[in-house]
């Protein structure tokens, strides 16, 4: 998809990351109510983090580790989809999906999972299982999950730290695969 967005639901298109949308991209993942739901390391201190983020990003494509995209509305920048932490002795990967708040609720993040574990279905033929980790009370997101055909599998006990607490998080499944 090199340049060009593909449209997902009526309000957003999925493309490339752009190294321009630093800016817009900071603004996202410091935005205060979504800073919640995220784990410090994905939370830029400046645009030159940012910046960095965002060239990581993109790089787990040419690297094998995963793919991202940008989720656009009329060309800017509204949030990220993308597989990331490759296990290959598990034959799975990971999804994070991450949407400005004022586009929450509109159902643009489950298109953009579908989306997402349908690229990794057709191109990511050594995964087996995507895995989608949320906060133990982010119910929104559990429902993006479970929408986008997710299967709650475990709370994973103090799983990861957040915001200096080591927290539960909440596992979900799809079966892309059966393990050979």
């Amino acid at each position: 998809m090199s340049g060009e967005h593909e449209q997902i639901h009526p309000l957003a298109a999925l493309g490339d990351l752009r190294p321009n949308d630093y800016q817009v991209f900071f603004d996202l993942f410091t935005h205060p109510k979504l800073v919640p739901y995220l784990p410090e390391q994905a939370i830029p201190k400046n645009y030159e983090e940012a910046q960095k983020e965002i060239a990581n990003l993109i790089s787990k494509e040419w690297q094998g580790s995963g793919k991202y995209w940008g989720i656009y509305h009329q060309n800017m920048l509204i949030g990220t989809v993308g597989l990331h932490t490759l296990v290959a002795n598990d034959h799975s990967i990971e999804i994070s999906y991450e949407i400005h708040p004022d586009y929450w609720g509109h159902g643009i993040a489950t298109h953009a999972a579908i989306y997402c574990s349908e690229y990794a279905r057709l191109h990511l033929l050594n995964i087996n299982t995507i895995k989608a980790y949320t906060l133990t009370d982010n119910e929104p997101s559990h429902r993006v999950a479970e929408k986008a055909g997710f299967k709650r599998v475990k709370v994973c006990k103090n799983d990861c730290f957040y915001h200096g607490k080591l927290i539960d998080r909440l596992l979900f499944e799809l079966v892309l695969r059966e393990d050979d």
